[in-house]
């Protein structure tokens, strides 16, 4: 997922909360979240995320229910200035479908 931006840029923001709604899979998984290491317009395959290929990991959320809204705080991930935020995901452990169309992030100063 690509997130660009907000006027004036990230650094006046404190605090940042990403929302995923999931929308299918197994009943339950665990989904990795993964701030990428280069632009997100540079192709990436799904390996080189598995593989460890990204900057940070941004820690993990259970996902009980096959259609949820899962949150995870990446405050401290936020880039500087006014660069492009590239988010990847992966679930190791169950088949899981995200709608990035419906993804966002809470900002607050």
């Amino acid at each position: 997922m690509k997130f660009n931006a907000p006027s004036g840029g990230w650094s006046q923001y404190s605090k940042a909360t990403l929302y995923v709604y999931r929308n299918g899979g197994s009943a339950s998984a665990n989904i990795e979240f993964g701030k990428m290491s280069v632009a997100y317009s540079t192709t990436l395959y799904c390996t080189e995320f598995y593989h460890g290929q990204y900057a940070s990991s941004m820690g993990s959320v259970d996902a009980g229910a096959a259609s949820c809204w899962v949150s995870i705080d990446i405050s401290s991930y936020l880039p500087s200035g006014t660069s492009e935020l590239g988010i990847t995901l992966m679930s190791k452990n169950a088949y899981c479908i995200v709608d990035g169309t419906n993804a966002y992030i809470q900002l607050s100063a």
